[in-house]
């Protein structure tokens, strides 16, 4: 199957998405399928140092630039009536599927032959309504524009969770498309060679080396809910101290928002408890999960979270909002389900510092068989293939 996998980023600073895009593709073509990586980027020479160091590196012989140039190009000719080069190239896939939205590499959505049918839409949160509050007025017009025809002629929609399943189906245009639910995966350097017990749990990752931390990693941006996260811990400053707690907040985003985070920080004397690094990416950040005890998750709303999903998988339990597609967490003992007020994150935070060692240790057990198998890509990569192959042969 000749496929084409059409993505607003190729920075692994994009929200998660470069990184699924990456692996998907990896296991299509590991499966023996033809596979190709369609993004835009102003700077093609640019982008093309950043695929080799990041995490498409090993896919730099698949992927294509598009530049401002191609897609003035491709927009003259649709004015004009007539077929792109580009157009008639991606018309050749057997299947084109696309990756986010609210990019100039919507564009492309216009060349798509509506005939074939084989245009697929993963949307990775886009639609959510927090993520359509940022920017939307801008959105409501690009939507107009372009994305509409995009909903149109899209096939099928390729969602990664029940939440991000109801978002979508708000939307009038979603009534008549086939919506499928297909989870995003973990990188495979995520899975520890053994599995996490009661027994094994203080010999393999032992109190010794694991801080009395909580970990926030992802972007900094308001909705992740890392004001209110820091509201709770300053209420909570005497307690945290006396437990020996603290927070690392890693990740990069909104400079406003960061600088306005950490003046808050500032005047309510948290320096000791609250650090805040850069973002970190790829491989290195498995050691920072390791070292932390919980992963901190009070995001507003979120289509997935990675970031939880690789967490479990390493046997580190989670504190996540209700507002996540997480809520399987609180049944299977694997972490602390909070919803996205002050009062509820305050108690989960107090749940966590006092839990014992044997409890901690159950939790960690429980975090590594609710995440099983089901964030491998070698289990997820065939999903997508039969969900191709399916809805193609439904509509011919």
């Amino acid at each position: 199957m000749k496929i084409a996998h059409i993505t607003n980023t190729i920075s692994e600073r994009g929200g998660g998405i470069a990184a699924v895009v990456a692996n998907i593709a990896r296991s299509q073509k590991n499966t023996g399928h033809d596979v190709r990586i369609w993004v835009f980027s102003p700077d093609r020479k640019k982008a093309l140092l950043e695929i080799s160091a990041g995490v498409y590196g090993d896919l730099t012989d698949q992927i294509r630039v598009l530049n401002v140039t191609d897609l003035i190009g491709c927009a003259y000719m649709l004015l004009l009536g007539g077929r792109s080069s580009v157009g008639n190239e991606l018309n050749s896939f057997d299947v084109l599927h696309r990756h986010g939205l609210w990019s100039p590499i919507s564009l492309l959505c216009l060349l798509v032959n509506p005939r074939l049918k084989n245009l697929f839409l993963s949307p990775h949160g886009l639609l959510n309504r927090e993520a359509l509050k940022i920017s939307s007025k801008k959105k409501y017009v690009f939507s107009w524009l372009i994305e509409r025809f995009a909903y149109k002629k899209s096939t099928a929609f390729i969602v990664s969770s029940d939440h991000e399943l109801a978002e979508v189906s708000r939307f009038p245009w979603a009534a008549k498309k086939n919506i499928k639910i297909i989870p995003n995966g973990v990188d495979e350097c995520f899975f520890v060679d053994e599995p996490v017990n009661n027994s094994t749990v203080t010999q393999c990752f032992g109190r010794s080396d694991k801080r009395h931390q909580f970990l926030y990693l992802g972007a900094i941006e308001r909705i992740k809910g890392i004001a209110l996260l820091l509201e709770a811990l300053a209420e909570l400053s005497d307690m945290l101290r006396s437990r020996s707690y603290q927070l690392l907040c890693v990740g990069d985003g909104d400079k406003n928002y960061t600088d306005e985070l950490l003046d808050y920080i500032k005047q309510h004397d948290l320096e000791d408890i609250v650090e805040f690094r850069p973002g970190i990416y790829g491989d290195e950040r498995i050691n920072l999960y390791r070292e932390s005890r919980f992963f901190v998750s009070v995001s507003h709303s979120e289509n997935f979270g990675i970031t939880i999903a690789e967490s479990l998988v390493l046997g580190i339990p989670v504190i996540v909002s209700s507002a996540l597609p997480w809520g399987g967490i609180r049944a299977a003992k694997a972490g602390i389900v909070v919803d996205p007020d002050l009062e509820s994150i305050k108690k989960g935070i107090a749940i966590a510092c006092d839990i014992t060692d044997i409890e901690y240790a159950e939790y960690r057990s429980n975090a590594v068989k609710f995440s099983g198998n089901r964030f491998r890509w070698d289990t997820i990569g065939p999903l997508l293939i039969e969900t191709y192959r399916t809805e193609l042969s439904s509509t011919r």
